[in-house]
C-alpha cells in the first residue's frame, strides 16, 4: 500500500510553495531559502521552513480539526509556555495572532513556532539517560501543574477510552491477545477514577514527542491530546512510555 504524503491531510491540493511564502509574509520571518515536509506524523502536516531570518517549522491543521479544536490546541500550548515548559515558542503574526489561515489555499490554518536543533527519542534509537530522564520528568510536573481544563476531546489511544476501543476492534485481535487485553482492561476498570484527585497531563510521552535540543534541553512536543485526568499518587504523575 502507498504511504500517504502529509499534504493529503490537509483541505488543500497543489503546491505549497505559494502557500509557504505567504507564510512567510504574514509571520514576517524573511525571504524563504527552502522548505521540506516532515514525513513523520499522524494527523498534521509539519513544514521545516527555511528563511534568511531564520529556520522555522509550520504546523499546518489537518481537514479533520475545527476551528475549536485548533483554537484549544493553541491555547495548550500557550499555557505550557507560560509554565515554563519547554516547548518551541510560537511565532505571532502582525496581528499579534499565533494562527494564520490562509484563504488563497481553502482556509487552511496554522501556526508557526522556532525550530530546534536536535532529535526526537525515537530517532536518537535509544532511552534516556539518568539526567534527561530527570527533565523529562520535571517537565511533566510542570504540565501536571497547570491550572487550566481544556475542553474535552475524544481521543481512542486514551486508557479512559479502552472499553469504546475494544468493542471497535476486538474482531481484528487474536484470542489470546484479546484475552490479555480484556485482564488488563478488567483491573483498570477497578479503580476509582472519579474519586482519585485529577491534574493536568500530557497523554503521550512518547519518543517521538520527547525532543533532545542539541542545547542540551529536553522539549515537549505535541499536545493534541492534552487533558485533565486522574494522578495516581499524591504527588502529579504523567503517562511516560519512552
Amino acid at each position: 500500500m502507498q504511504k500517504k504524503n502529509p499534504v493529503d491531510r490537509l483541505n488543500y491540493s497543489g503546491n505549497l510553495d505559494p502557500v509557504i511564502r505567504r507564510i512567510c509574509d504574514a509571520y514576517k520571518i524573511g525571504k524563504l531559502i527552502s522548505f521540506s515536509v516532515i514525513e513523520s506524523g499522524y494527523e498534521d502536516c509539519n513544514v521545516i521552513v527555511n528563511t534568511d531570518g531564520g529556520k522555522f517549522v509550520a504546523k499546518i491543521f489537518s481537514k479533520i480539526r475545527s476551528k475549536e479544536n485548533i483554537a484549544r490546541y493553541v491555547t495548550i500550548i500557550e499555557k505550557a509556555i507560560e509554565a515554563g515548559v519547554c516547548h518551541p515558542l510560537l511565532i505571532k503574526t502582525d496581528s499579534d495572532n499565533a494562527v494564520y489561515t490562509d484563504n488563497e489555499a481553502n482556509g487552511i490554518s496554522l501556526i508557526l513556532m522556532k525550530f530546534i536543533e536536535g532529535k526526537p527519542f525515537i530517532e536518537l534509537n535509544r532511552i534516556p539517560d539518568a539526567d534527561e530522564l530527570k527533565m523529562i520528568i520535571e517537565q511533566a510536573v510542570r504540565i501536571n501543574r497547570i491550572d487550566y481544563h481544556p475542553s474535552y476531546l475524544f481521543d481512542s489511544w486514551a486508557i479512559p477510552n479502552i472499553k469504546t476501543t475494544l468493542e471497535k476492534v476486538e474482531k481484528f485481535i487474536s484470542p489470546e491477545d484479546l484475552r490479555l487485553i480484556k485482564l488488563a482492561a478488567a483491573e483498570y476498570f477497578k479503580i476509582p477514577i472519579d474519586k482519585l484527585p485529577h491534574c493536568f497531563v500530557h497523554g503521550d510521552f512518547t519518543k517521538t514527542n520527547v525532543f533532545k535540543g542539541n542545547d542540551g534541553k529536553i522539549y515537549i512536543l505535541d499536545f493534541s491530546v492534552l487533558r485533565t485526568l486522574c494522578k495516581m499518587t499524591s504527588a502529579c504523575e504523567d503517562k511516560i512510555t519512552i
